[in-house]
């Protein structure tokens, strides 16, 4: 009578948990069919119920994280996806999360950011050719970068030299017209 009980509350759970793992599935599957017809709302809300009945599951994350990446949310995106990546197991899924981290910290602006997650999906999956062409992007971009701040110093610095001249010139004559005053 106990084993039977036992065998009954087993199966129940059982039946449960593989309930709960059909839900986050669904849920899953609706907000890949949102996402797909580009009402990333629906998706994001979607992914979140999946997460909430399986807080494990990388697929949900992964996927809310890319919603956000195309729905230009970069820094929810850069969140979500370095909260990610520690929790992946696979080199591959590793890769690409920190390849789509490079191209949410690219959008923002944060270049040394994106070179270094470039690295990382590089350092997972040598043969990536698209982070291997980001990297390379998001290097010259830096360079870019520097060389325009450095133009602009330099412009700032020219500025600053022609407002002095102008000043000492402006003084200069200040002093003739008093000397030429007195006499």
């Amino acid at each position: 009578m106990v084993q039977k009980k036992q065998v009954l509350v087993f199966l129940f759970l059982v039946g449960f948990l593989a309930l709960n793992a059909q839900d986050e599935r669904s849920y899953i599957r609706k907000g890949n069919k949102f996402f797909n017809d580009s009402n990333f709302t629906m998706a994001d809300f979607m992914y979140l119920k999946a997460s909430e009945i399986n807080p494990e599951s990388i697929e949900a994350k992964y996927n809310l994280a890319n919603s956000k990446y195309t729905q230009k949310n970069y820094v929810e995106a850069i969140t979500d996806y370095e909260n990610l990546i520690p929790q992946l197991k696979a080199k591959n899924q590793k890769a690409k999360a920190f390849h789509n981290l490079g191209n949410s910290y690219l959008k923002s602006q944060k270049l040394e950011e994106a070179i270094e997650a470039y690295k990382n999906a590089l350092r997972n999956n040598p043969n990536d050719e698209n982070s291997r062409y980001n990297l390379a992007y998001a290097k010259k971009m830096m360079v870019k970068n520097k060389d325009q701040k450095n133009k602009d110093k330099n412009k700032k610095d020219q500025n600053k030299e022609k407002d002095q001249k102008n000043k000492d010139d402006k003084k200069g004559e200040k002093e003739k017209n008093k000397d030429g005053n007195k006499k």
